[in-house]
């Protein structure tokens, strides 16, 4: 997905400092999208493999991982 897209909707619906929620968040575009708009975002996704994906969109120590299953270090990332 293109990034202008999540952007367009959070410049839209959303003031900086807003929490942006996306509950498929596969890539994590709109999370990046609303980190460069100035908003928190909270993502949530199932599948590893697209987690392990998107972390390199962030800086690795303001990453949080909220999980059961498995954590930062299993993604094969050091915190």
């Amino acid at each position: 997905m293109p990034s202008s897209l999540p952007e367009f909707f959070i410049k839209l619906l959303t003031n900086p400092k807003d929490i942006v929620l996306d509950p498929f968040g596969g890539s994590n575009t709109t999370g990046a999208a609303a980190e460069k708009l100035g908003r928190h975002w909270i993502a949530t996704e199932p599948q590893i493999d697209y987690i392990r994906g998107s972390i390199g969109r962030f800086e690795l120590k303001r990453v949080r991982i909220a999980s059961d299953e498995f954590a930062v270090s299993e993604l094969g990332f050091e915190s």
